[in-house]
Formats: structure tokens, sequence, C-alpha cells
């Protein structure tokens, strides 16, 4: 998968996090590690290459990526990450939360479809369950920030 991919659809470049990576710059210099982080708003990549002595960070920038090759999927965050909220949550009530953040979104002319337990615009922004700010992904950092205030401004 290209990075450009990766980087212009928040759901891939969610899932490509934790992923070992490989990524040769233009300098020819070759950085692999697991991906930690992806930042479109300042053009930058982290890596973590753990060795046995110590843990190296990497942060390449976008426009020195010539090759971006994913050596194996993402694993490691999912084991890292304690029990989700979303499954002390039964179906009705996230169906309810994903129904009224929906006709919320609507109501602000925002053009949110939902995708499975998902609500989409277009290929900028996903809301995940329990459709709460800390499960929105975004491409833009501006973007994300007005649907932080709009989901915050939601009515109880």
């Amino acid at each position: 998968m290209d990075l450009k991919d990766i980087v212009q659809c928040p759901l891939k470049m969610k899932n490509s996090i934790g992923s070992n990576v490989e990524i040769e710059t233009v300098d020819k210099r070759m950085h692999t590690g697991v991906l930690h982080c992806i930042d479109p708003m300042s053009s930058a990549i982290v890596l973590i290459n753990e060795n046995e002595t110590e843990n190296e960070i990497s942060i390449i920038n976008f426009n020195s990526v010539q090759k971006y090759k994913t050596i194996s999927p993402g694993y490691f965050i999912e084991q890292c990450v304690p029990i989700d909220a979303v499954t002390l949550i039964d179906e009705d009530t996230l169906r309810l939360k994903r129904e009224k953040l929906r006709d919320w979104f609507k109501l602000n002319l925002i053009d949110i479809e939902e995708d499975g337990k998902v609500l989409k615009y277009k290929d900028y922004l996903i809301v995940e369950p329990p459709y709460d700010t800390e499960h929105c992904y975004c491409t833009n950092t501006i973007i994300l920030e007005r649907i932080y205030d709009l989901i915050n401004k939601m009515p109880s």
C-alpha cells in the first residue's frame, strides 16, 4: 500500500499504526520499525525501532519518503489497549448514540453517512463507537477540531 493512500484515508491511517514498516528516503537511507504515528498536519511519520539495549525513534518527513512498505500488519497496539469502552455498552445504546450523532451532524449540514457501525464523511472523517471525540479520526486537524467542538456542543 502506498503512503499517500494511507495518509488520505483516516481508517487506513488508524489501521496502519502499530505495523512493522520499512521506509526508504530520497537520500537512500533505510528506516525500519513500528509505525507509531502519522501526522498529516506536520507531514511527519514517527517510527520506533526497538533494539535490545535501547529504543530508537525516527521522525521522517513525508516529502523525503521514496518507498514505503508494510512488513507486517499492526498487532502491537491492540494487544496493549485496555478493555474498550465499547464492549461495556449494549448494542441498543450504541445504536441510539450513533443515530443521535448522525442526526446532529445532518442538522449542522454535514452530510454524514453510516457504514456499518461507523459514521463517515467521504474519506476525510470517521467516527467509531462509542461515538465520542476520542473515537474520531480525520486526516485534517482543523476539521477534526471543528468536529470535536460540534460533538461537545451536541445537546444531551
